[in-house]
């Protein structure tokens, strides 16, 4: 038998033109998602550190343009920002356009990312406040072997500050850790690593927020994953969504519509390349796919055959893999 936790939705978007952020926004309408702007992985071009700098400028200042541009869309949906790690060299720049935007706008969330202490966690909510950036809630991602290690801490110092939830982030860790294949949601060993973090959360009156599964298209994956994280956790969760049609998909398997009480039944196999295909066969089909269908410079790519985003995360695996058995 299932357990009828509610779920919470974080969609996440690469921080665009303010007029197509608008209508992304709209698109996603008033349900029960919080629209996540983001200035970190979504702009980020693997491939060229100097254009990743002019990206996140970029999206920086389109931030402060669409809140000073379109303050209701704020009003009427719950918007927060993910912002690039304290310690990085765009932190203080993302402060800034944080405290400009809060002029016109206030944040319902503020994502801090790859958070590794607890004292990092108390600074990016003193700087936040001391800039008197205007947001309502911190949910920081956890997403390092340093953070991982470093998580009770983490998790000590949230509570301190009020703070309700913590997400992991698994694409991060997974190339962090030099992983490749990434264990996939369909893998009993995806599991094992995040079922005791779901716990140990938990134990520190933390709700768990899930990385976000790229197959868009696959609803059956998402309800197996919903299944599993219902079964896991013992109070209301969160999941991270990528666009508004994956959005939706979840709000109805959240409802439990299309999600059994078989949630151990494993998902059916997916993966970004062929099934069964050796490490370096992925690894040559991720780097081919990833160069040929990104849409711009930086962030992820999109398989429209597939409707599957690769990650920036799971490329820089797959080349850095390559090279390592000197695969050309």
């Amino acid at each position: 038998m299932t357990h009828n936790h509610m779920m919470r939705i974080l969609q996440f978007a690469s921080m665009q033109e303010p007029e197509i952020m608008a209508r992304l926004i709209r698109l996603t309408g008033r349900g029960p998602a919080t629209v996540v702007l983001d200035l970190e992985d979504g702009l980020w071009d693997v491939t060229d550190e100097t254009d990743t700098s002019a990206l996140k400028a970029a999206g920086r200042a389109n931030l402060i343009t669409l809140g000073r541009t379109h303050p209701e869309l704020f009003a009427r949906q719950p918007i927060g920002v993910r912002m690039n790690r304290s310690s990085g060299p765009d932190a203080a720049l993302d402060l800034d356009a944080l405290a400009e935007v809060s002029r016109f706008v206030e944040f319902e969330c503020v994502v801090p990312t790859k958070v590794e202490t607890g004292a990092e966690v108390e600074h990016v909510s003193g700087s936040l406040r001391s800039r008197r950036v205007a947001f309502r809630s911190l949910v920081p991602i956890v997403e390092t072997r340093r953070g991982l290690a470093n998580v009770d801490g983490i998790l000590e110092a949230a509570r301190h500050l009020g703070i309700e939830w913590l997400a992991y982030g698994h694409f991060d860790f997974a190339l962090d850790s030099n992983w490749w294949p990434f264990p996939e949601p369909s893998e009993p060993r995806y599991w094992e690593r995040i079922e005791p973090l779901i716990r140990r959360w938990e134990s520190a009156g933390m709700g768990y927020v899930h990385p976000p599964y790229f197959q868009t298209h696959d609803e059956a994956g998402l309800a197996s994953i919903i299944g599993r994280l219902r079964q896991a956790s013992t109070r209301e969760f969160g999941i991270i969504t990528v666009g508004p049609r994956q959005t939706r998909m979840a709000d109805r398997l959240s409802n439990g519509r299309r999600v059994t009480d078989d949630v151990r039944a494993p998902m059916p196999p997916v993966s970004v390349g062929p099934p069964n295909e050796a490490p370096a066969d992925l690894a040559r089909h991720i780097v081919q796919t990833f160069l040929a269908t990104r849409r711009h410079p930086g962030g992820f790519a999109l398989d429209t055959r597939t409707g599957e985003f690769i990650s920036p995360h799971v490329y820089l695996a797959a080349d850095a893999y390559l090279r390592r058995v000197g695969s050309d």
